[in-house]
Protein backbone atom coordinates (compact mmCIF):
# COMPACT_ATOMS: atom_id res chain seq x y z
CA UNK A 1 0.00 0.00 0.00
CA UNK A 2 2.61 2.44 0.84
CA UNK A 3 4.49 1.57 -2.30
CA UNK A 4 0.98 2.70 -4.34
CA UNK A 5 0.61 5.84 -1.99
CA UNK A 6 4.34 7.18 -3.03
CA UNK A 7 3.17 6.22 -6.82
CA UNK A 8 0.02 8.21 -6.59
CA UNK A 9 1.78 10.72 -4.83
CA UNK A 10 4.70 10.94 -7.47
CA UNK A 11 2.01 10.82 -10.73
CA UNK A 12 0.15 13.79 -8.90
CA UNK A 13 3.54 16.03 -8.23
CA UNK A 14 4.54 15.48 -11.74
CA UNK A 15 1.28 16.66 -13.55
CA UNK A 16 0.87 19.38 -11.11
CA UNK A 17 4.68 20.52 -12.17
CA UNK A 18 3.85 20.04 -15.63
CA UNK A 19 0.71 21.78 -15.08
CA UNK A 20 2.07 24.85 -13.48
CA UNK A 21 4.96 25.42 -16.36
CA UNK A 22 2.66 24.95 -19.51
CA UNK A 23 -0.32 27.45 -17.95
CA UNK A 24 2.72 30.04 -17.17
CA UNK A 25 3.85 30.29 -20.43
CA UNK A 26 0.47 31.17 -21.74
CA UNK A 27 -0.27 32.68 -24.20
CA UNK A 28 2.51 31.65 -25.62
CA UNK A 29 3.67 28.26 -26.75
CA UNK A 30 7.61 27.01 -26.60
CA UNK A 31 7.38 25.96 -30.45
CA UNK A 32 5.52 27.08 -33.41
CA UNK A 33 5.81 23.32 -34.92
CA UNK A 34 3.47 22.46 -32.66
CA UNK A 35 0.50 24.54 -34.31
CA UNK A 36 1.28 22.33 -37.48
CA UNK A 37 0.68 19.11 -35.51
CA UNK A 38 -2.19 20.04 -33.64
CA UNK A 39 -3.95 21.03 -36.50
CA UNK A 40 -3.16 17.85 -38.40
CA UNK A 41 -4.35 15.94 -36.08
CA UNK A 42 -7.63 17.77 -36.60
CA UNK A 43 -7.63 16.97 -40.15
CA UNK A 44 -7.53 13.69 -38.97
CA UNK A 45 -10.30 13.82 -36.54
CA UNK A 46 -12.59 15.73 -38.53
CA UNK A 47 -11.79 13.82 -42.29
CA UNK A 48 -10.98 9.86 -40.98
CA UNK A 49 -7.25 8.41 -39.80
CA UNK A 50 -6.21 7.01 -43.63
CA UNK A 51 -4.26 8.23 -45.87
CA UNK A 52 -4.92 11.95 -47.50
CA UNK A 53 -3.22 14.33 -49.35
CA UNK A 54 -1.85 17.23 -48.44
CA UNK A 55 -1.15 20.61 -50.50
CA UNK A 56 -0.86 22.71 -48.18
CA UNK A 57 3.09 22.45 -48.78
CA UNK A 58 2.32 23.34 -52.43
CA UNK A 59 6.31 23.34 -53.19
CA UNK A 60 7.61 20.46 -50.63
CA UNK A 61 8.15 16.63 -50.86
CA UNK A 62 5.85 16.78 -48.04
CA UNK A 63 2.81 17.33 -50.93
CA UNK A 64 4.07 14.89 -53.71
CA UNK A 65 4.47 11.75 -51.62
CA UNK A 66 1.26 12.43 -49.55
CA UNK A 67 2.96 10.29 -46.85
CA UNK A 68 2.86 11.52 -42.66
CA UNK A 69 6.02 11.59 -41.00
CA UNK A 70 4.50 11.96 -37.80
CA UNK A 71 1.37 9.68 -38.37
CA UNK A 72 0.98 7.72 -34.90
CA UNK A 73 1.73 11.28 -32.93
CA UNK A 74 -0.98 12.86 -34.36
CA UNK A 75 -3.16 10.12 -34.24
CA UNK A 76 -2.55 10.37 -30.72
CA UNK A 77 -3.37 14.16 -30.56
CA UNK A 78 -6.36 13.59 -32.38
CA UNK A 79 -8.80 13.46 -28.59
CA UNK A 80 -7.00 16.68 -27.71
CA UNK A 81 -8.68 18.32 -31.21
CA UNK A 82 -12.48 18.00 -29.67
CA UNK A 83 -11.75 20.60 -26.98
CA UNK A 84 -13.85 24.15 -27.60
CA UNK A 85 -10.37 25.77 -28.41
CA UNK A 86 -7.93 24.32 -30.39
CA UNK A 87 -5.05 26.05 -28.42
CA UNK A 88 -6.33 24.43 -25.49
CA UNK A 89 -6.28 21.50 -26.63
CA UNK A 90 -2.33 21.96 -27.47
CA UNK A 91 -1.73 22.73 -24.08
CA UNK A 92 -3.51 19.91 -22.68
CA UNK A 93 -1.40 17.71 -25.20
CA UNK A 94 1.67 19.92 -23.76
CA UNK A 95 0.45 18.55 -19.99
CA UNK A 96 0.15 15.09 -21.30
CA UNK A 97 3.49 14.54 -22.99
CA UNK A 98 5.98 16.33 -20.39
CA UNK A 99 3.94 13.79 -17.62
CA UNK A 100 4.15 11.17 -20.15
CA UNK A 101 7.93 11.38 -20.17
CA UNK A 102 8.78 12.49 -16.40
CA UNK A 103 6.60 9.55 -15.12
CA UNK A 104 7.95 7.05 -17.31
CA UNK A 105 11.41 7.61 -16.26
CA UNK A 106 10.68 7.64 -13.14
CA UNK A 107 8.98 3.95 -13.35
CA UNK A 108 12.39 2.95 -15.10
CA UNK A 109 14.41 4.01 -12.55
CA UNK A 110 12.07 2.04 -9.85
CA UNK A 111 11.75 -1.17 -12.28
CA UNK A 112 15.76 -1.14 -12.02
CA UNK A 113 15.84 -0.16 -8.66
CA UNK A 114 17.77 2.73 -8.56
CA UNK A 115 17.64 4.66 -5.29
CA UNK A 116 15.31 7.69 -4.95
CA UNK A 117 13.31 6.69 -8.46
CA UNK A 118 10.66 9.58 -7.57
CA UNK A 119 13.38 11.90 -7.33
CA UNK A 120 15.50 11.89 -10.73
CA UNK A 121 12.46 12.86 -13.01
CA UNK A 122 12.60 15.88 -11.62
CA UNK A 123 16.48 16.43 -11.83
CA UNK A 124 15.83 15.55 -15.31
CA UNK A 125 13.30 18.38 -15.79
CA UNK A 126 15.51 20.82 -13.94
CA UNK A 127 19.19 20.16 -14.26
CA UNK A 128 19.27 21.71 -17.62
CA UNK A 129 16.71 24.85 -18.48
CA UNK A 130 17.10 24.22 -21.84
CA UNK A 131 15.73 20.94 -21.70
CA UNK A 132 13.07 22.02 -20.01
CA UNK A 133 12.06 24.35 -22.21
CA UNK A 134 12.31 21.50 -25.16
CA UNK A 135 10.10 19.52 -22.95
CA UNK A 136 7.16 21.51 -22.83
CA UNK A 137 6.98 21.14 -26.81
CA UNK A 138 4.37 19.29 -28.87
CA UNK A 139 6.55 17.60 -31.04
CA UNK A 140 6.95 13.77 -31.72
CA UNK A 141 10.78 13.71 -30.34
CA UNK A 142 8.75 13.30 -26.34
CA UNK A 143 7.16 10.07 -27.14
CA UNK A 144 10.43 8.91 -29.27
CA UNK A 145 12.34 9.26 -26.34
CA UNK A 146 9.89 7.60 -24.10
CA UNK A 147 9.80 4.20 -26.40
CA UNK A 148 13.89 4.86 -26.49
CA UNK A 149 13.96 4.54 -22.76
CA UNK A 150 11.19 1.60 -22.64
CA UNK A 151 13.25 0.10 -24.89
CA UNK A 152 16.47 -0.02 -23.44
CA UNK A 153 14.87 -1.09 -20.02
CA UNK A 154 12.74 -4.10 -21.90
CA UNK A 155 16.47 -5.31 -23.83
CA UNK A 156 18.64 -4.79 -20.45
CA UNK A 157 15.76 -6.98 -18.67
CA UNK A 158 14.93 -9.55 -21.08
CA UNK A 159 11.47 -8.73 -21.66
CA UNK A 160 10.89 -9.63 -25.08
CA UNK A 161 7.43 -8.31 -25.89
CA UNK A 162 7.69 -4.55 -24.44
CA UNK A 163 10.96 -4.71 -26.40
CA UNK A 164 8.46 -5.22 -29.02
CA UNK A 165 6.04 -2.15 -28.57
CA UNK A 166 8.73 -0.24 -28.16
CA UNK A 167 10.64 -0.50 -31.01
CA UNK A 168 7.02 -0.50 -32.41
CA UNK A 169 6.11 2.65 -30.81
CA UNK A 170 9.37 4.59 -32.20
CA UNK A 171 8.95 4.10 -35.83
CA UNK A 172 5.36 4.43 -35.88
CA UNK A 173 4.76 7.52 -34.07
CA UNK A 174 7.93 9.11 -35.58
CA UNK A 175 9.40 7.51 -38.48
CA UNK A 176 12.14 9.80 -39.31
CA UNK A 177 13.29 8.47 -35.77
CA UNK A 178 13.89 4.87 -37.04
CA UNK A 179 17.63 5.37 -36.50
CA UNK A 180 16.82 5.44 -33.02
CA UNK A 181 15.80 1.61 -32.27
CA UNK A 182 18.68 0.30 -33.70
CA UNK A 183 21.44 2.62 -31.69
CA UNK A 184 19.91 1.39 -28.74
CA UNK A 185 20.25 -2.10 -29.54
CA UNK A 186 23.85 -1.41 -30.60
CA UNK A 187 24.53 0.20 -27.41
CA UNK A 188 23.14 -2.59 -25.50
CA UNK A 189 25.37 -5.09 -27.49
CA UNK A 190 28.54 -3.01 -26.68
CA UNK A 191 27.81 -3.16 -23.60
CA UNK A 192 27.05 -6.96 -22.93
CA UNK A 193 30.37 -7.18 -25.02
CA UNK A 194 32.27 -5.39 -22.87
CA UNK A 195 31.00 -6.91 -19.54
CA UNK A 196 31.93 -10.75 -21.44
CA UNK A 197 35.41 -9.90 -22.13
CA UNK A 198 35.88 -8.94 -18.44
CA UNK A 199 34.21 -12.13 -17.91
CA UNK A 200 36.62 -13.92 -20.41
CA UNK A 201 39.26 -12.68 -18.14
CA UNK A 202 38.05 -13.96 -15.07
CA UNK A 203 37.60 -18.14 -17.05
CA UNK A 204 33.44 -17.30 -16.74
CA UNK A 205 31.32 -17.02 -19.27
CA UNK A 206 27.88 -15.96 -17.51
CA UNK A 207 27.36 -12.89 -19.67
CA UNK A 208 24.83 -13.96 -21.85
CA UNK A 209 22.78 -11.46 -24.74
CA UNK A 210 19.24 -12.47 -25.73
CA UNK A 211 19.00 -12.54 -29.10
CA UNK A 212 15.19 -13.01 -29.14
CA UNK A 213 14.71 -9.67 -27.17
CA UNK A 214 17.26 -8.03 -29.48
CA UNK A 215 15.16 -9.84 -32.69
CA UNK A 216 11.58 -8.57 -31.22
CA UNK A 217 12.86 -4.81 -30.95
CA UNK A 218 14.48 -4.63 -34.56
CA UNK A 219 11.11 -6.61 -35.28
CA UNK A 220 8.85 -4.03 -33.87
CA UNK A 221 10.86 -1.28 -35.53
CA UNK A 222 10.00 -3.16 -38.71
CA UNK A 223 6.34 -3.45 -37.71
CA UNK A 224 5.92 0.23 -36.75
CA UNK A 225 6.64 1.42 -40.21
CA UNK A 226 4.41 -1.24 -42.00
CA UNK A 227 1.57 -0.42 -39.64
CA UNK A 228 1.64 3.05 -41.17
CA UNK A 229 -0.15 4.15 -44.40
CA UNK A 230 1.86 5.22 -47.60
CA UNK A 231 5.01 3.41 -44.97
CA UNK A 232 7.27 3.42 -48.99
CA UNK A 233 6.37 7.59 -49.15
CA UNK A 234 6.77 7.77 -46.06
CA UNK A 235 10.31 5.78 -46.07
CA UNK A 236 11.13 8.14 -48.74
CA UNK A 237 10.41 11.48 -47.06
CA UNK A 238 12.45 10.07 -44.26
CA UNK A 239 15.28 9.73 -46.23
CA UNK A 240 15.08 13.27 -47.22
CA UNK A 241 15.07 14.80 -43.71
CA UNK A 242 17.90 12.42 -42.68
CA UNK A 243 20.08 10.81 -45.35
CA UNK A 244 19.73 13.73 -47.91
CA UNK A 245 19.90 16.52 -45.18
CA UNK A 246 22.83 15.16 -43.74
CA UNK A 247 24.88 15.06 -47.54
CA UNK A 248 23.83 18.97 -48.04
CA UNK A 249 25.19 19.49 -44.45
CA UNK A 250 28.72 17.69 -45.75
CA UNK A 251 28.34 19.50 -48.48
CA UNK A 252 28.00 23.24 -46.91
CA UNK A 253 24.79 23.50 -49.41
CA UNK A 254 23.61 27.17 -47.86
CA UNK A 255 19.98 25.65 -46.71
CA UNK A 256 17.90 28.07 -44.40
CA UNK A 257 18.41 25.63 -41.31
CA UNK A 258 16.36 26.11 -38.12
CA UNK A 259 19.08 26.30 -35.41
CA UNK A 260 18.30 23.29 -33.75
CA UNK A 261 20.38 21.44 -37.01
CA UNK A 262 23.51 23.20 -36.21
CA UNK A 263 26.13 21.70 -33.24
CA UNK A 264 26.16 23.09 -30.36
CA UNK A 265 29.24 25.36 -29.49
CA UNK A 266 31.54 24.67 -26.63
CA UNK A 267 30.39 27.98 -24.99
CA UNK A 268 26.98 27.32 -25.28
CA UNK A 269 27.46 23.87 -23.54
CA UNK A 270 29.43 25.19 -20.54
CA UNK A 271 26.98 28.05 -20.55
CA UNK A 272 23.63 25.61 -20.47
CA UNK A 273 24.79 22.94 -18.88
CA UNK A 274 28.02 23.27 -16.63
CA UNK A 275 26.18 21.16 -13.60
CA UNK A 276 25.31 18.48 -15.65
CA UNK A 277 28.38 18.15 -17.82
CA UNK A 278 30.64 17.75 -13.94
CA UNK A 279 27.87 15.09 -12.90
CA UNK A 280 27.57 12.98 -16.03
CA UNK A 281 31.30 13.44 -16.25
CA UNK A 282 32.37 11.86 -13.14
CA UNK A 283 29.45 9.37 -13.54
CA UNK A 284 30.53 8.37 -17.23
CA UNK A 285 34.19 7.60 -15.07
CA UNK A 286 32.57 5.23 -12.31
CA UNK A 287 30.31 3.84 -15.07
CA UNK A 288 34.37 2.47 -17.02
CA UNK A 289 35.78 1.62 -13.80
CA UNK A 290 32.62 -0.51 -12.27
CA UNK A 291 32.45 -2.40 -15.61
CA UNK A 292 36.30 -3.12 -15.70
CA UNK A 293 36.35 -4.24 -12.09
CA UNK A 294 32.61 -6.32 -12.96
CA UNK A 295 32.18 -8.70 -9.49
CA UNK A 296 33.14 -12.03 -9.40
CA UNK A 297 31.24 -15.30 -10.36
CA UNK A 298 29.18 -15.21 -7.53
CA UNK A 299 27.88 -11.34 -7.84
CA UNK A 300 27.37 -11.46 -11.27
CA UNK A 301 23.71 -12.53 -11.58
CA UNK A 302 22.87 -10.02 -9.06
CA UNK A 303 24.73 -6.63 -10.94
CA UNK A 304 24.65 -7.48 -14.40
CA UNK A 305 21.07 -6.19 -15.16
CA UNK A 306 22.35 -3.04 -12.91
CA UNK A 307 25.15 -2.11 -15.10
CA UNK A 308 23.18 -3.36 -18.41
CA UNK A 309 21.01 -0.39 -17.69
CA UNK A 310 23.94 1.93 -16.76
CA UNK A 311 26.65 0.80 -19.35
CA UNK A 312 24.20 1.16 -22.01
CA UNK A 313 23.04 4.76 -21.21
CA UNK A 314 26.54 5.82 -20.75
CA UNK A 315 27.04 4.64 -24.02
CA UNK A 316 24.19 6.24 -25.56
CA UNK A 317 24.83 10.03 -23.42
CA UNK A 318 28.35 9.30 -24.92
CA UNK A 319 27.41 9.01 -28.61
CA UNK A 320 24.18 11.90 -28.24
CA UNK A 321 26.97 14.02 -26.60
CA UNK A 322 29.27 13.77 -30.03
CA UNK A 323 26.49 14.03 -31.62
CA UNK A 324 25.22 17.73 -30.18
CA UNK A 325 28.67 19.08 -30.73
CA UNK A 326 29.54 17.63 -33.93
CA UNK A 327 26.44 17.42 -35.34
CA UNK A 328 22.97 19.00 -34.15
CA UNK A 329 21.43 20.73 -31.39
CA UNK A 330 18.61 18.75 -31.55
CA UNK A 331 20.25 15.44 -30.23
CA UNK A 332 21.08 17.79 -26.42
CA UNK A 333 17.56 16.21 -24.83
CA UNK A 334 18.44 12.03 -25.66
CA UNK A 335 22.50 13.23 -24.10
CA UNK A 336 20.82 14.55 -21.27
CA UNK A 337 18.32 11.89 -20.80
CA UNK A 338 20.56 9.14 -20.71
CA UNK A 339 22.98 10.69 -18.82
CA UNK A 340 20.60 11.13 -16.24
CA UNK A 341 20.08 7.84 -16.14
CA UNK A 342 24.02 7.14 -15.80
CA UNK A 343 23.74 9.83 -12.49
CA UNK A 344 21.22 8.35 -11.10
CA UNK A 345 22.74 4.84 -11.30
CA UNK A 346 25.95 5.90 -10.14
CA UNK A 347 24.62 7.69 -6.94
CA UNK A 348 22.48 4.55 -6.31
CA UNK A 349 25.78 2.47 -6.53
CA UNK A 350 27.94 4.86 -4.58
CA UNK A 351 24.90 5.01 -1.88
CA UNK A 352 24.64 1.25 -1.41
CA UNK A 353 26.99 1.76 1.66
CA UNK A 354 25.79 3.23 4.00
CA UNK A 355 28.39 5.29 5.31
CA UNK A 356 27.82 7.33 1.92
CA UNK A 357 24.54 7.86 2.59
CA UNK A 358 24.59 11.06 4.61
CA UNK A 359 27.58 12.97 1.94
CA UNK A 360 24.86 11.32 -0.72
CA UNK A 361 22.20 13.57 0.65
CA UNK A 362 24.08 16.68 1.38
CA UNK A 363 25.17 15.84 -2.56
CA UNK A 364 21.63 16.12 -3.66
CA UNK A 365 20.48 18.90 -1.59
CA UNK A 366 23.21 21.48 -2.92
CA UNK A 367 22.10 20.10 -6.32
CA UNK A 368 18.46 21.22 -6.16
CA UNK A 369 19.21 24.41 -4.02
CA UNK A 370 21.55 25.38 -7.35
CA UNK A 371 19.62 23.68 -10.46
CA UNK A 372 16.32 24.84 -9.20
CA UNK A 373 16.86 28.65 -8.82
CA UNK A 374 19.23 28.73 -12.18
CA UNK A 375 16.21 26.69 -14.59
CA UNK A 376 14.16 29.05 -13.29
CA UNK A 377 15.59 32.16 -14.20
CA UNK A 378 16.54 30.54 -17.80
CA UNK A 379 13.40 29.51 -18.80
CA UNK A 380 11.93 33.34 -18.07
CA UNK A 381 14.54 34.19 -20.79
CA UNK A 382 13.32 31.29 -23.14
CA UNK A 383 9.59 32.13 -22.03
CA UNK A 384 10.61 36.05 -22.83
CA UNK A 385 12.96 35.53 -26.18
CA UNK A 386 12.55 32.06 -27.38
CA UNK A 387 8.71 31.04 -26.99
CA UNK A 388 6.43 31.89 -29.76
CA UNK A 389 2.83 33.47 -29.80
CA UNK A 390 0.71 31.45 -31.77
CA UNK A 391 -1.63 34.68 -33.34
CA UNK A 392 1.36 36.46 -34.09
CA UNK A 393 -0.21 35.88 -37.85
CA UNK A 394 -3.42 35.38 -36.83
CA UNK A 395 -4.88 38.66 -38.46
CA UNK A 396 -3.61 38.45 -41.81
CA UNK A 397 -4.08 34.67 -41.97
CA UNK A 398 -7.92 34.89 -41.34
CA UNK A 399 -8.01 37.87 -43.54
CA UNK A 400 -6.78 35.75 -46.29
CA UNK A 401 -9.34 33.16 -45.70
CA UNK A 402 -11.92 35.86 -45.94
CA UNK A 403 -10.95 37.44 -48.95
CA UNK A 404 -9.08 34.93 -51.26
CA UNK A 405 -9.88 32.20 -52.93
CA UNK A 406 -10.10 28.38 -52.47
CA UNK A 407 -6.58 26.87 -52.90
CA UNK A 408 -4.94 30.28 -53.88
CA UNK A 409 -0.86 30.51 -53.26
CA UNK A 410 0.42 32.82 -50.26
CA UNK A 411 4.15 32.90 -50.95
CA UNK A 412 5.97 33.56 -47.54
CA UNK A 413 9.19 33.94 -47.14
CA UNK A 414 10.11 31.68 -44.47
CA UNK A 415 9.76 28.08 -44.27
CA UNK A 416 8.77 28.30 -40.37
CA UNK A 417 6.02 30.98 -40.87
CA UNK A 418 3.89 28.01 -42.51
CA UNK A 419 2.82 26.17 -38.96
CA UNK A 420 1.37 29.25 -38.10
CA UNK A 421 -0.38 30.30 -41.23
CA UNK A 422 -2.25 26.52 -41.66
CA UNK A 423 -3.39 26.69 -38.32
CA UNK A 424 -5.33 29.61 -38.63
CA UNK A 425 -6.09 28.96 -42.46
CA UNK A 426 -6.54 26.13 -44.33
CA UNK A 427 -8.33 27.78 -46.96
CA UNK A 428 -5.05 28.56 -48.93
CA UNK A 429 -2.00 26.87 -50.15
CA UNK A 430 1.83 27.71 -48.99
CA UNK A 431 5.25 27.32 -50.04
CA UNK A 432 6.65 24.71 -47.76
CA UNK A 433 7.25 24.27 -43.98
CA UNK A 434 8.70 21.96 -41.49
CA UNK A 435 11.77 21.42 -43.01
CA UNK A 436 13.86 23.46 -45.67
CA UNK A 437 15.04 20.04 -46.99
CA UNK A 438 11.66 19.41 -48.42
CA UNK A 439 11.30 22.32 -50.41
CA UNK A 440 14.88 21.86 -51.60
CA UNK A 441 14.14 18.01 -52.47
CA UNK A 442 11.02 19.01 -54.52
CA UNK A 443 12.87 21.45 -56.71
CA UNK A 444 15.90 22.93 -55.91
CA UNK A 445 15.56 25.91 -58.32
CA UNK A 446 12.55 26.94 -56.97
CA UNK A 447 14.23 26.31 -53.24
CA UNK A 448 16.80 28.81 -54.52
CA UNK A 449 14.57 31.40 -56.03
CA UNK A 450 12.61 31.12 -52.66
CA UNK A 451 16.32 30.95 -50.80
CA UNK A 452 17.41 34.62 -51.95
CA UNK A 453 14.29 36.40 -51.43
CA UNK A 454 13.80 34.68 -47.78
CA UNK A 455 17.59 35.81 -46.75
CA UNK A 456 17.64 39.65 -48.13
CA UNK A 457 20.16 38.12 -50.78
CA UNK A 458 18.06 40.13 -53.18
CA UNK A 459 14.30 41.25 -53.97
CA UNK A 460 13.53 42.78 -57.37
CA UNK A 461 16.06 39.57 -59.07
CA UNK A 462 16.39 36.20 -57.59
CA UNK A 463 18.42 33.16 -59.08
CA UNK A 464 17.22 29.84 -59.35
CA UNK A 465 20.94 28.33 -58.81
CA UNK A 466 23.58 28.43 -56.20
CA UNK A 467 26.42 29.89 -56.48
CA UNK A 468 24.81 32.03 -58.86
CA UNK A 469 26.25 34.69 -61.29
CA UNK A 470 24.15 38.07 -62.32
CA UNK A 471 23.51 36.65 -65.60
CA UNK A 472 21.43 34.17 -63.88
CA UNK A 473 19.34 36.51 -62.53
CA UNK A 474 15.50 36.34 -62.97
CA UNK A 475 12.69 38.86 -62.58
CA UNK A 476 10.83 37.81 -59.37
CA UNK A 477 7.70 38.87 -60.63
CA UNK A 478 7.77 36.19 -63.07
CA UNK A 479 8.83 33.46 -60.63
CA UNK A 480 6.30 34.41 -58.31
CA UNK A 481 3.47 34.73 -61.05
CA UNK A 482 4.59 31.51 -63.33
CA UNK A 483 6.90 29.08 -61.12
CA UNK A 484 4.58 29.64 -57.75
CA UNK A 485 1.85 30.88 -59.33
CA UNK A 486 1.41 33.07 -56.41
CA UNK A 487 -1.80 35.11 -55.69
CA UNK A 488 -0.75 36.89 -52.58
CA UNK A 489 2.67 37.43 -50.61
CA UNK A 490 2.67 37.88 -47.01
CA UNK A 491 5.82 39.73 -45.24
CA UNK A 492 6.77 39.99 -41.92
CA UNK A 493 8.41 43.57 -42.05
CA UNK A 494 10.97 42.94 -39.16
CA UNK A 495 12.53 39.90 -40.89
CA UNK A 496 12.61 41.11 -44.67
CA UNK A 497 12.72 44.94 -44.81
CA UNK A 498 14.04 45.15 -48.12
CA UNK A 499 11.42 43.08 -49.58
CA UNK A 500 8.54 44.93 -48.46
CA UNK A 501 10.38 48.19 -49.54
CA UNK A 502 10.28 46.45 -52.61
CA UNK A 503 7.01 45.23 -52.79
CA UNK A 504 5.49 48.81 -51.81
CA UNK A 505 7.13 50.64 -54.97
CA UNK A 506 6.48 48.72 -57.36
CA UNK A 507 2.87 48.59 -59.14
CA UNK A 508 2.50 45.16 -59.75
CA UNK A 509 1.54 44.38 -56.00
CA UNK A 510 -0.87 46.04 -54.09
CA UNK A 511 -0.80 45.81 -50.27
CA UNK A 512 -4.16 44.47 -49.13
CA UNK A 513 -3.94 43.83 -45.65
CA UNK A 514 -1.41 45.11 -42.49
CA UNK A 515 -1.04 44.55 -39.09
CA UNK A 516 1.72 45.30 -36.36
CA UNK A 517 2.96 41.72 -37.49
CA UNK A 518 2.55 41.04 -41.05
CA UNK A 519 1.94 42.64 -44.43
CA UNK A 520 -0.02 41.22 -47.36
CA UNK A 521 0.27 42.16 -50.98
CA UNK A 522 -1.64 40.72 -54.03
CA UNK A 523 0.14 39.76 -56.81
CA UNK A 524 -1.45 41.64 -59.84
CA UNK A 525 -2.11 39.00 -63.01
Amino acid sequence: MKTWLQRIAFMIGIVLLTTIFHVALTPRIPDADSLYHIRHAWLYGTQGFGAHSFPWMHFSAISTYNADLWYGFHLLLVPFTYTQNLLSGLELSGIFLTSLLLIIFGFLLERHRVRLPYLWPFVLFFIVPNVLFYFLMVRPHILSLVGGLVLLSGLVRRQTILALLAGLAITFFHLSYFWFGPLIVGAYLCTQYAMRLRVWRTKDTNISISWLTVAASLTGIIVGILLRPEFGAGLTLAYIQIVQLFIEKLRNTPLVFGIELSPMSIADLFRTSFLFLILWTGSVWATVRTISDFPDRKHQEKHKTEMGLIGTSAVLSLLFFLFTITVAIRFFVPWIAFGTIVIASAYSKLTTEKKYRRTGAVLVCMMFIFMVPFALWRHSLNTQYVAHDPNALAKASLWLQENSREGDIVFHLHWDEFAELFFHNQKNYYIGGMDPIFQFAYNPELYWKFHYLSINATTEKTCGLYPCRESQLVDTYDVLTKDFNASYILVEQARNPTMFAYLSRDMRYERVYADTNAIVFSIKK
